[in-house]
């Protein structure tokens, strides 16, 4: 399997399949660079990411692979959705935030995956203004103040 086969299998495996699963794809010092207010690593990267699954329901996304060179592979992706139920931030010291029943579309992000030893050790994606987390939050209407 390519590395590009890899990100979409991926991809697909966090609308399918459980954390563990999604998670096994990510190495041990797996980084999350970008989209939240700091680095994450691949324990809070999953649990951030079914967190915001269960608070929308109807979460999609539009992942793109563009390209591919040895480790690196680069591509783009969308996200979209309903916050329908309570999203659990408190490992972020925001708390749970409560149902808006808003929904989300965030601008397309650029992202670059690094793999390592066949399993992909950092995402970083660049945020356009009202991107990533503070995105989501500010068009549900529930940003920190």
């Amino acid at each position: 399997m390519t590395h590009s086969e890899t990100v979409l299998a991926w991809n697909n495996t966090f609308f399918n399949s459980s954390p563990e699963e999604y998670g096994s794809y990510l190495s041990d010092d797996f980084q999350f660079i970008g989209p939240a207010p700091e680095p994450l690593g691949r324990d809070a990267y999953v649990g951030m990411m079914y967190t915001l699954k269960a608070a929308c329901p109807n979460l999609s996304n539009s992942l793109k692979v563009i390209s591919e060179s040895g480790d690196v592979v680069q591509g783009s992706v969308q996200m979209a959705g309903k916050h329908t139920r309570g999203f659990d931030l408190t490992p972020m010291g925001i708390g749970v935030i409560a149902p808006t029943n808003r929904s989300f579309k965030l601008p397309e992000e650029q992202f670059t995956l690094t793999f390592k030893n066949g399993k992909i050790a950092s995402f970083e994606v660049e945020v356009p203004e009202g991107g990533g987390l503070m995105g989501i939050l500010g068009q549900i209407g529930a940003l920190p103040g």
